[in-house]
């Protein structure tokens, strides 16, 4: 049975930390004006790249802030801020950049660009899924458990993804006003979220 521990804690740390069922509203607040196949185009593309750069990060992240020399509490501030900036939009109903426009070329443009920011970096892989994903790989002593680590994270992954493909059921049970309510309140526990990093990174700076 302890040959299964280490990549049950992968599972759960990971499918916990990148929390599908709470990022489900505000990936909808984001695509829902989009027809069904374009929709799920961006949330395969989005859980692609999120996996990507949780694999990068996990393998390679201590080396890459120490040769970068940037300290991880700065990383948190910074992830803290672009969902503090998010969450302002969905509070208060902004219409921004990730919202469709008519211009063809510059609305592939803008689902490019929002595939990867902010639904892939930071709401499905952000500072806590990096940091849990760097903690739990430097945990790893053979090659053996380091294969563990990624599989357990490629399920993890992939069962938030087949959760996200169920978002239609989803926004159909909460309708069009309860979506918004939805929106609002994600929006402010978003904004809670990243208060929350901030703060972490402000006291693991030690500054005060």
């Amino acid at each position: 049975m302890a040959d299964i521990a280490f990549p049950l804690l992968v599972f759960i740390s990971i499918f916990l930390i990148t929390d599908p069922f709470a990022n489900i509203p505000i990936f909808m607040s984001f695509l829902h004006q989009m027809p069904k196949e374009e929709r799920m185009k961006t949330i395969r593309k989005s859980h692609a790249i999120a996996l990507i750069a949780f694999f990068l990060f996990s393998f390679f992240g201590l080396a890459i802030f120490e040769y970068l020399n940037i300290e991880f509490f700065s990383f948190k501030i910074a992830g803290g801020l672009l969902l503090m900036v998010i969450s302002f939009e969905m509070l208060f109903g902004i219409k921004t950049r990730t919202e469709l426009t008519k211009n063809e070329q510059q609305t592939a443009e803008e689902k490019d660009d929002l595939a990867i920011t902010p639904l892939a970096i930071p709401l499905i892989t952000g500072p806590g899924a990096i940091t849990t994903g760097i903690v739990l790989f430097s945990r790893t002593k053979t090659n053996f458990q380091a294969l563990e680590f990624a599989l357990a994270s490629i399920a993890a992954y992939a069962f938030g993804y087949f959760l996200f493909t169920q978002s239609d059921r989803i926004t159909k049970i909460f309708g069009a006003i309860g979506m918004k309510i939805a929106t609002r309140v994600m929006g402010l526990l978003l904004m809670s979220l990243a208060v929350q990093f901030v703060i972490n990174g402000i006291k693991e700076s030690g500054l005060f």
